[in-house]
């Protein structure tokens, strides 16, 4: 009976000391730090960085005055090399005027009844950007271009007196593209594809031996493929 009584009151003060350690602080809790340090910076960073279309347009307004340049091709009836440099002006939340000009190169060489092309375009259109994250955005450019062609025919010298022969094409068209930046506020490289169209309504040659190619060379650049362009823009 004694003994019973001994170990009951050995008990009680034995559970009265735990509960007063974890009280005090001396037993942690189980789990108790580890959650909390775990998952408040998770949540902190989430709420920071919302995925939501109105959050990456808030973020998508800070682009002032942008200076770019670039290179690619370009794939028609005939392929073209072509490089540029331009500017976009920021208009309203994520729109922007762009304005581009643009040397085209053909990729042939010249010779009887295949010439060789050089041509220039002035593009201009409204430029829209979204940014996914601080240093991703994706943007779509919409508008028109006037473009200028030079085409180069080699002619038989025996026959014509001369071996070239040029044909100059003025027209105009629509340019859409759509691409991707990466990088930071300052400096940003981009890749973009898209479409581009040019129909030529005024032409003119200095050799009548040149004159039944006219047609075909307004044809020939009629509906384009921007296969890429690999740039560098510069904002501030």
């Amino acid at each position: 009976m004694g003994r019973s009584l001994l170990l009951a009151v050995l008990l009680a003060c034995c559970t009265t000391c735990l509960a007063q350690a974890f009280d005090v602080g001396l037993v942690p809790r189980r789990a108790q730090p580890l959650f909390t340090t775990a998952e408040e910076p998770a949540k902190e960073s989430a709420k920071e960085e919302p995925m939501t279309l109105s959050a990456m347009q808030e973020r998508s307004k800070w682009r002032k005055l942008g200076l770019e340049a670039w290179t690619g091709g370009i794939a028609a009836r005939r392929s073209m090399y072509t490089a540029g440099v331009g500017m976009n002006f920021h208009l309203v939340n994520t729109l922007s005027l762009a304005a581009r000009l643009d040397y085209n190169h053909d990729v042939g060489n010249a010779r009887k009844f295949r010439p060789q092309v050089r041509g220039g375009a002035l593009e201009v259109g409204v430029r829209f950007h979204i940014d996914f994250a601080e240093s991703v955005a994706f943007y779509g450019t919409h508008g028109i271009n006037v473009a200028v062609q030079l085409a180069y025919f080699q002619l038989d010298e025996s026959r014509d007196g001369t071996t070239l022969g040029v044909v100059t094409s003025l027209g105009a068209g629509t340019t859409n593209v759509f691409g991707l930046e990466f990088g930071s506020r300052t400096w940003r490289g981009f890749f973009e594809t898209g479409l581009r169209t040019q129909f030529f309504f005024l032409q003119n040659s200095d050799e009548d031996a040149v004159e039944g190619f006219e047609d075909d060379i307004a044809a020939d650049f009629r509906f384009q493929w921007i296969i890429g362009r690999i740039g560098l823009r510069f904002y501030f």
